[in-house]
C-alpha cells in the first residue's frame, strides 16, 4: 500500500491518543495518591508514581492489550445496566465507581459491586488472561503458588469500601463475597475464581506497610518484601524500570 497511513497505523495512533488522555485523567483523579490497582506489587512503583516520576511509554502491543481489557469491561458494564432495567431487580449495581482511603493516601476504581437489601456487598473484578495464565489458574494441575496481586487488588477495594466515611462512597456495610472473572483472550473462555475474604486484611496490612515505607520522598523503599513482590516485575511490567536500580532487571540503557 503506497499510503503510509494504513488502518493499523491509524488504530495504533488512536490508542496512543486515548492512553495520553486517560493518563492525564488518572493523574488528576489520583492527586498523588497510591493506586489500588497496584496492590500486592512492588512498593517502589508506588513511590515513583506518587512522586510524579515519568512513566516509560507503552508500546503498541501493550496498548492493544490494555484496550482489549477496557472494551470487555465496558461490555460487562452495559450488560449490568441492561439487567438492572428490569423492575424486578432489587439489588443495587455499582459499576466503575471510585473508592479512596485518605488515611493511607490510597485511591482506586472497582469494576462491579452488587449490594443486596441488607447492604451486604458482592465485589467483582474483570481480568483478561492468556492461555498460560488460564492453565495456571484452572488447569488440571494449577500452579501451587501463583501471583496473587489480583487477590490483593480486590481486598484493597473491599477494605476501603468497608472503612469509607465519605457519603458519596457509602456503597455498603460489609463485603461478604469477592470474585475475579477471567476472560481468556485466546479463545474467549470465561471462568471465575472466588477470593478468600482474608485478603481484605492482607491488603490492609500491605498498604499500611507501603504507606510507611514510601513516606520518605527523597528515596524509594529499600529492596525487600514487596520491593519487588515478584522478580518478573522488573522489566516490561514496570513503568519505572528505567529509573530503578533493581538487581533483577536486565541490563539496559538508562535514558
Amino acid at each position: 500500500m503506497a499510503n503510509k497511513y494504513t488502518p493499523i497505523n491509524i488504530y495504533n495512533a488512536y490508542l496512543r491518543k486515548l492512553d495520553e488522555s486517560n493518563m492525564k485523567k488518572r493523574q488528576d483523579e489520583s492527586n498523588n495518591r497510591y493506586s489500588g490497582s497496584g496492590a500486592g506489587m512492588c512498593m517502589r512503583k508506588h513511590w515513583y508514581a506518587a512522586n510524579d516520576h515519568q512513566r516509560k511509554p507503552k508500546d503498541d502491543r501493550s496498548l492493544r492489550l490494555l484496550r482489549l481489557g477496557t472494551v470487555l469491561g465496558q461490555d460487562f458494564d452495559e450488560a449490568m445496566k441492561w439487567w438492572t432495567e428490569d423492575e424486578g431487580v432489587k439489588d443495587k449495581f455499582y459499576m466503575e465507581k471510585p473508592i479512596s482511603c485518605e488515611r493511607l493516601n490510597l485511591h482506586g476504581h472497582f469494576d462491579l459491586l452488587i449490594v443486596d437489601k441488607d447492604r451486604k456487598g458482592y465485589l467483582y473484578d474483570y481480568k483478561t488472561a492468556h492461555s498460560y495464565k488460564f492453565k495456571q489458574l484452572f488447569g488440571r494441575k494449577p500452579d501451587g503458588s501463583p501471583a496473587n496481586n489480583y487477590e490483593y487488588q480486590l481486598g484493597t477495594y473491599a477494605f476501603m469500601i468497608e472503612e469509607s466515611k465519605d457519603p458519596e462512597q457509602n456503597y455498603c456495610d460489609e463485603i461478604v463475597h469477592m470474585e475475579n472473572i477471567y476472560i481468556n483472550k485466546d479463545n474467549s473462555v470465561v471462568k471465575s475464581k472466588v477470593i478468600d475474604l482474608q485478603f481484605k486484611q492482607f491488603a490492609k496490612d500491605y498498604w499500611n506497610t507501603t504507606y510507611r515505607s514510601c513516606y520518605d520522598k527523597a528515596q524509594p523503599p529499600s529492596f525487600g518484601t514487596f520491593a519487588p513482590a515478584y522478580t518478573w516485575e522488573c522489566g516490561d511490567y514496570c513503568d519505572f524500570v528505567y529509573l530503578c536500580d533493581s538487581p533483577y532487571k536486565k541490563k539496559q540503557e538508562i535514558k
